[in-house]
């Protein structure tokens, strides 16, 4: 149970920063477009350019910012054009009162336009971004696959058949925690995964935290689970998790073989990899 709560309160902290890291991403994203706004407010008031032409430069703006950026600072670009049509092109100018009725109109219709370029251009961009993870997950994971089923029987799990997951995906640290054999394997360096991929097997529950990358799937086996697997440093997690979790079974049957081997030779290995290892844990 205490390790649950501090789960939760390590997710909510993570969801925090994330929110923090994000609003400072887009207001970070939003100074170039702010700048540009900037120096064709100032080029279309010395031309004296009239209402309609100042708004179609301003749309023209917004449409490159929402390709550059994405939809939050795309927003904010077009509420600062909003603003400065208001301010310096409306009558009575350098006010954002509004004394005619179809100048109010046309500021409407100025804002509703520039808000749906920039979400209709950001939801492009997510898909074809989303696609084309899509499409290196599936390679990675095909390569992935195809690696753990030629491994031989006499691999080592810690250095061999766990470091593809780290070759292949970039992961920081990977452990699983194979339930027959009550044996915990840890490649990479991390301060915990071991204890929160345990934690989850015991638990019955899969483990996210979308903040640090750390992700825990349960293996499933039957009507409950053989084991879990742990990752550290996970990107795009409802992408890769599921398959990585199927893939996992590949890796307790891959043990299995590997156990099978070192117990027919009548060896014991284990030696080699220190504090990587953990024979048995409980009573």
């Amino acid at each position: 149970m205490h390790l649950v709560n501090m789960g939760e309160a390590n997710r909510n902290e993570s969801r925090r920063r994330a929110f923090v890291r994000g609003l400072g991403r887009s207001l970070l994203r939003a100074i170039p477009g702010t700048i540009v706004v900037e120096a064709v407010t100032g080029l279309c008031y010395s031309l004296k350019l009239n209402l309609a032409t100042v708004s179609f430069i301003y749309l023209v703006v917004v449409v490159l910012q929402s390709l550059l950026g994405e939809f939050s600072s795309s927003a904010a670009v077009s509420v600062i054009c909003f603003l400065c049509l208001n301010y310096f092109f409306v009558p009575p100018i350098f006010s954002l009162r509004v004394s005619d009725a179809s100048d109010t109109m046309a500021l409407i219709a100025f804002l509703v336009t520039g808000l749906e370029i920039t979400r209709l251009t950001s939801r492009a961009q997510q898909v074809a971004n989303s696609e084309r993870s899509q499409r290196e997950a599936t390679t990675r994971l095909c390569e992935l696959a195809q690696h753990l089923l030629a491994l031989k029987p006499e691999a080592r799990i810690e250095k061999e058949l766990l470091q593809q997951f780290r070759f292949h995906f970039g992961f920081r640290a990977v452990c699983l925690f194979a339930a027959p054999s009550a044996d915990l394997y840890l490649e990479g360096d991390s301060p915990d995964l071991g204890e929160r991929t345990k934690a989850a097997y015991i638990g019955k529950l899969d483990f996210q935290d979308s903040g640090t990358g750390v992700a825990v799937r349960l293996i499933p086996a039957g009507d409950g689970a053989s084991g879990a697997i742990g990752f550290e440093g996970l990107k795009d997690y409802e992408q890769n998790a599921g398959p990585l979790s199927a893939l996992a079974e590949i890796v307790v049957e891959t043990v299995d073989r590997i156990s099978a081997s070192e117990s027919s030779c009548g060896c014991d290995r284990s030696g080699d990899f220190p504090l990587r290892r953990t024979r048995r844990f409980g009573p």
